[in-house]
């Protein structure tokens, strides 16, 4: 599952149920569809919406049009009040049926996009198919009103949200073990799909000069290659730590069902992406772990990390640094657990799921469905 996924579930599960009727639309069968049924989401597959986007859109015009006749028979059976898009790909269908079928629409916009020329299109999509335009982060709204600014009425910032009491806390010494990792060895980690924007192959160099210091680390990369197309950047990072010499120092582990363990464990959550990241939930997770964390200074991370305060902020690719603030960091166990108590209580004060969950609420309010006292249908 993706962290779009992920935060999306989180609003299904939390989301008041005697005020809201959730009606749930994707693409296919998977894990995001089983564990949205575990909550008693009512859920439609509907596979013409796998490949849509800007370009089927157009290619495909005729099937486009069958799907959104799909989709806008279902608004009308189900009663559905608003039509909430969980991102701009998914309202180029949901949001012009919503408009279609003459019901509030809003498109929750959870990525930077990289194209100028893609942002001023998308930007004016949403502008038409969108009452409301939620973004993850102040980085993302300012992406977009950057190339549309009539579109700040629209747009409203609201932070993805961590539940804090699916935390739990369990013995360090429990999980080392269990991984084969002993005491003495310092653990350093990134959590992400495996992909050059991610910046994998950066930390891997600044492994090697932290191993300079440390000789025994540990770097995990938790995650796996997303698209076939990436296969090849993990086959780089694979032979640029063989040619570093720290191949046995460089763990990757591949998908885990228990990330959060490894997470837990690790000295130095570091997340050195080199694009415009907009929000990444792995460093929420991260932050509410009190991990002491290391992240590049790009899209909305610095409004998780207040540098020096909740978490130390490098420059995107910049190698030499990012070794140092960590061999720095490891020298100063204290002041990286200052960090990391910082970063938690940032996320109980700004990243709660409660404080995502009354945010979302009050804007399906606000655009004015019905009375407070009354059950909304909506559909994602």
């Amino acid at each position: 599952m993706s962290g779009a996924e992920f935060s999306l579930l989180s609003l299904l599960k939390g989301i008041n149920r005697k005020q809201f009727r959730p009606v749930l639309l994707l693409p296919e069968e998977g894990l995001f569809a089983e564990r949205a049924r575990e909550l008693g989401i009512e859920l439609h597959i509907i596979p013409s919406m796998i490949r849509f986007g800007e370009a089927y859109f157009l290619s495909s015009l005729p099937r486009v049009l069958k799907t959104i006749k799909q989709i806008v028979k279902i608004i009308q059976r189900q009663q559905i009040q608003i039509v909430h898009a969980n991102s701009p790909r998914a309202a180029y269908i949901g949001g012009l049926a919503g408009r279609l079928a003459g019901v509030i629409t809003l498109t929750h916009v959870r990525d930077i996009d990289q194209s100028p020329f893609s942002s001023l299109t998308k930007s004016r999509i949403l502008g038409f198919l969108s009452d409301k335009i939620i973004t993850v982060s102040k980085a993302t709204a300012d992406a977009i009103l950057k190339v549309n600014p009539s579109l700040r009425s629209k747009t409203e910032v609201v932070y993805n949200g961590i539940d804090i009491g699916e935390i739990e806390l369990k013995p360090k010494k429990e999980i080392r073990s269990r991984l084969g990792i002993p005491p003495a060895v310092k653990l350093i980690g990134s959590v992400g799909i495996i992909h050059p924007a991610k910046g994998q192959d950066i930390l891997i160099r600044a492994a090697a000069r932290i191993k300079a210091v440390f000789p025994f680390i540990k770097v995990l990369l938790i995650g796996e290659v997303f698209h076939p197309d990436d296969a090849g950047y993990k086959i780089k990072l694979e032979k640029l730590a063989a040619e570093l010499g720290i191949i046995e120092n460089i763990v990757f582990t591949g998908f885990r069902n228990d990330v959060f363990d490894l997470i837990q464990v690790l000295d130095i959550f570091v997340h050195p992406a080199i694009f415009q990241d907009p929000l990444p939930r792995t460093l929420l997770e991260a932050a509410a772990f009190g991990k002491t964390i290391v992240a590049t200074k790009t899209g909305g991370i610095p409004e998780i990390i207040d540098n020096n305060i909740s978490g130390i902020l490098v420059a995107p690719g910049d190698v030499d640094t990012l070794a140092e603030v960590v061999i720095s960091l490891l020298q100063n166990p204290y002041e990286a657990e200052r960090l990391g108590l910082a970063a938690r209580k940032k996320i109980e004060r700004s990243f709660s799921i409660q404080q995502h969950i009354a945010a979302v609420t009050a804007i399906y309010q606000s655009l004015g469905m019905a009375k407070k006292t009354s059950r909304k249908n909506y559909m994602i």
